[in-house]
Formats: C-alpha cells, structure tokens, sequence
C-alpha cells in the first residue's frame, strides 16, 4: 500500500540528515537521562523510539515509495560517518 511518490530531493540533503539524526540522539539521551537507573524506564526510553522510527517508516512508506525511510534513517546515516 503506497502512493508510490518519490522523495523530495530535499531529504536526501546531508543537511536533513544530520539534523534528523540529532534531534533523535537528543530526544533519546533526554529520555534516558530522564530514566535514571530504573532499568523498566529505560526500556520503555528504548522501545518509544523504536516506535516512532516505525511510525515514521510505515507513514514514509505509504506516502512514497516503500522503504524511503532506509533513505533517512538516522541510523543508516550514523552508520556511514563511522566508516
């Protein structure tokens, strides 16, 4: 099930990237920091942002093409400026 869009060019920008990936990195460590040490807080810290990154995925994919979240995701960018 999808409109089968394509990506604005815009979100494939570096730009959009990193901001995305900072926004996310910040809202983790606030939730964790958030947590404490209480080890079921940082689970449900953990498991919020696994959903969002779903929810986001799934809206992504039914507005454009499948998989367009792969193209953006904070994860798979981060990953890249390891190498």
């Amino acid at each position: 099930i999808s409109l089968g869009n394509n990506l604005p060019p815009y979100m494939k920008r570096k730009t959009v990237k990193n901001a995305l990936l900072t926004f996310m990195v910040v809202m983790f460590s606030i939730s964790l920091v958030r947590a404490g040490l209480n080890v079921e807080r940082i689970a449900f810290a953990v498991f919020r942002m696994m959903m969002a990154s779903l929810a986001i995925g799934v809206i992504m994919g039914v507005v454009f093409k499948p998989r367009s979240w792969c193209q953006v995701c904070p994860m798979g960018h981060a990953t890249s400026l390891l190498k």
